[in-house]
């Protein structure tokens, strides 16, 4: 299949800027005698509270040019996914920095774009994945409910042993 010309959105964004802006954040630069690339992302990401809205700016810049390209909702939700991926797992301690250097969020998204834009890769509706994430979510929050009601309950028969 022939390759489709890179889109650029109506700002004038292409995926190579995309792709670019993706390298200098998450693999832009190699620690010397080894395989192990990182960008900016953890190291603007140690800066308490300011690094994450930098950071997480950036993974959401990639995301709305991808949807201004007109991509299918199918990517947009695997590329956000990506990111609330870097944002939860990045928010334990310790092991969310190590997880900033390995898990580059923007290469995998820019990934998906050249892979739907050159190798037509990743077509389809994002309902059924939609649906999913909205059912595992409904179970958990009511999971979590049954979980509070019955430590409530606990807590309550402590009480009134107590007395």
């Amino acid at each position: 299949m022939a390759k489709q010309e890179l889109p650029k959105d109506k700002n004038g964004v292409n995926l190579k800027q995309l792709d670019q802006l993706s390298r200098l954040m998450d693999s832009k630069f190699k620690i010397p005698g080894t395989d192990i690339t990182f960008g900016l992302d953890p190291i603007i990401g140690l800066i308490p509270v300011v690094g994450d809205i930098v950071t997480y700016a950036v993974h959401l810049f990639v995301v709305y040019h991808a949807f201004r390209y007109g991509t299918g909702g199918k990517i947009v939700l695997k590329m956000l996914s990506n990111v609330l991926a870097d944002f939860l797992i990045g928010k334990i301690p310790v092991l969310g920095y190590f997880f900033d250097f390995a898990y580059k969020a923007n290469d995998r998204n820019v990934k998906l774009l050249r892979e739907h834009y050159e190798e037509d890769k990743h077509k389809g509706s994002a309902w059924p994945l939609i649906l999913a994430a909205f059912a595992v979510t409904s179970i958990l929050i009511l999971a979590m409910m049954v979980g509070f009601y019955v430590m409530f309950l606990k807590l309550f028969e402590w009480i009134q042993g107590m007395f």
